[in-house]
């Protein structure tokens, strides 16, 4: 059984509750990105796949490019979330419910795919560099002008999408 993949981010215990919720989306926007250009953890290039595998037939029927970028369904990317916050850190990572989920992305971070030994090196996602945290963090002042100010937009910007999203899938059900 796969084990519960999260990660825990060290912030300054000075931040509010909203400014670490501000703060957390912030980092999983950076690791989807930075995900999706290939780039691991520590803003390594993730290995490619080789040669006999690109040429395989589950390779094709995957619909997976040479390209790494862990996002063939979306399902990790879009599940990666805030799990809890508290003074002087974020827990970011997955349902620890969702097996199914943990396992995949414990096989994409170690390379064991359901494997108790790697059969591949690992492509580890879930983190943040302390250069990227720390430019992340300079857009939240811990005293002074501005305080608290980049949180609330941020976060006033995610329900409003939110609210999109499902205005949009409101109408799709009510034309279903």
């Amino acid at each position: 059984m796969a084990k519960w993949q999260k990660t825990t981010i060290p912030i300054s215990k000075k931040y509010s509750p909203t400014e670490r919720k501000a703060i957390a989306q912030e980092v999983i926007e950076f690791i989807r990105d930075r995900t999706s250009k290939g780039k691991d953890k520590n803003n390594q290039s993730f290995k490619g796949y080789s040669k006999g595998y690109k040429s395989s037939l589950d390779f094709k029927l995957g619909g997976k490019s040479s390209k790494v970028n862990l996002r063939l369904t979306n399902e990790m990317m879009s599940e990666l979330d805030l799990i809890s916050h508290k003074n002087g850190s974020l827990l970011i990572g997955y349902d620890k419910a969702d097996s199914n989920l943990n396992g995949k992305v414990e096989g994409n971070r170690l390379g064991t795919y359901g494997n108790k030994r790697p059969v591949t090196r690992g492509r580890d996602f879930l983190g943040i560099a302390k250069k990227d945290l720390d430019k992340i963090l300079k857009k939240y002042p811990t005293s002074g002008e501005g305080l608290g100010k980049r949180a609330l937009e941020i976060l006033k910007a995610s329900r409003a999408s939110e609210e999109i999203v499902a205005g949009v899938v409101t109408e799709i059900l009510d034309e279903v």
